[in-house]
């Protein structure tokens, strides 16, 4: 979803000359950043319950195989 997000704010800013500091062109960058947390967030939740322990985000973070859910 981040990466659909990005290719239509792409679209706005290259092909529809919408400014990038234009509301619209502004709005989907914040979609962009609470998508991408959200990712983050389920992919943290998704580590802990496959190991089975409460591991902080920078431990999550230390191995970069961990992001991608199994």
């Amino acid at each position: 979803m981040v990466l659909f997000d990005l290719a239509c704010w792409c679209w706005l800013v290259l092909v529809d000359g919408v400014g990038i500091f234009a509301p619209a062109s502004i709005m989907r960058v914040a979609i962009g950043v609470v998508l991408g947390g959200q990712f983050l967030v389920f992919a943290l939740t998704n580590w802990q319950a496959r190991t089975g322990r409460s591991g902080s985000f920078s431990t999550f973070l230390s191995d970069g195989g961990n992001v991608w859910p199994r």
